[in-house]
């Protein structure tokens, strides 16, 4: 079992995945939060799988959350100015946006590139520091 660890939290990668699987159960039919929200489909939970797997070593683990238009979200909250949320959809586009003070922030779209992942996760080692 794969394990990443942050210096108040370890998670494994497999308490991600039972996650992020229970998530998609639960939301897997539309309007499930009762707004007209669209399911999390097969193709949205195996493209956040696969996000999962490049996580970089030494990072608090994420709140997961369902997105309303079928997507699975990843948030950091590190502190009340530092922050980033990460949503991968059905097609394997990437969005993230990150909160590096009060001042200065910067948001994006990627897509599942080893090397665009690993720049878009450098931001969270620098909110981290």
């Amino acid at each position: 079992m794969k394990k990443y660890s942050h210096p108040e939290t370890e998670f494994s990668i497999l308490s991600i995945i039972d996650e992020i699987e229970s998530i998609a159960s639960e939301c897997s039919k539309k309007n499930w939060d009762g707004y007209q929200s669209d399911p999390i489909g097969d193709e949205a939970v195996r493209n956040a799988k696969n996000l999962v797997s490049h996580f970089p070593k030494n990072i608090a683990q994420p709140d997961i959350v369902p997105e309303p238009d079928g997507s699975i979200g990843f948030e950091w909250d590190v502190e009340q100015d530092k922050w980033m949320i990460v949503s991968v959809d059905d097609k394997g586009n990437i969005y993230f946006a990150v909160k590096f003070d009060e001042n200065s922030n910067t948001d994006g779209k990627i897509d599942f590139n080893e090397e665009k992942i690993g720049a878009m996760f450098s931001n969270l080692k620098i909110i981290q520091k």
